[in-house]
């Protein structure tokens, strides 16, 4: 933070933009079915975070709050939407690094649960090819 005190201008901006866990996904009328069934794996999943990913899992509160500019603002409502597949959801899900940590400890359970997950979500969707907003 110090070199963007040291470049930013008065009256500057700065803008600092993350990730987050707290997806939904939206596929005509079980959207709401679909989110439940991916973020009951996360929850899985994220029982393997290291203690680094607790920023992403507290939304960067506590960075937010030690950032030295009197007149910050959070804003927390822009969403971006990918298309995914339900399998690119997977894939997602697979590539995290609590779930790297999760297959390294319990490989069948690991794979398992992105199986049954899989299978969960394209029952939900009717065609797993078919596109999700993620």
């Amino acid at each position: 933070m110090r070199e963007a005190q040291r470049v930013l201008r008065p009256g500057g901006c700065l803008a600092i933009s993350t990730y987050t866990v707290d997806m939904s996904l939206r596929h005509g009328d079980c959207s709401e079915k679909l989110t439940r069934v991916f973020r009951e794996c996360w929850d899985k999943i994220l029982e393997y975070s290291h203690n680094r990913l607790k920023y992403v899992l507290d939304d960067y509160k506590e960075i937010f709050e030690a950032l030295p500019f009197p007149d910050k603002k959070r804003v927390t409502d822009i969403y971006d939407q990918i298309p995914m597949t339900v399998e690119g959801v997977v894939g997602y899900m697979e590539s995290a690094s609590p779930y790297q940590t999760f297959k390294e400890k319990d490989p069948k359970a690991a794979t398992s649960l992105l199986q049954e997950t899989e299978k969960r979500g394209g029952h939900l969707s009717e065609v797993t090819q078919q596109i999700l907003t993620f």
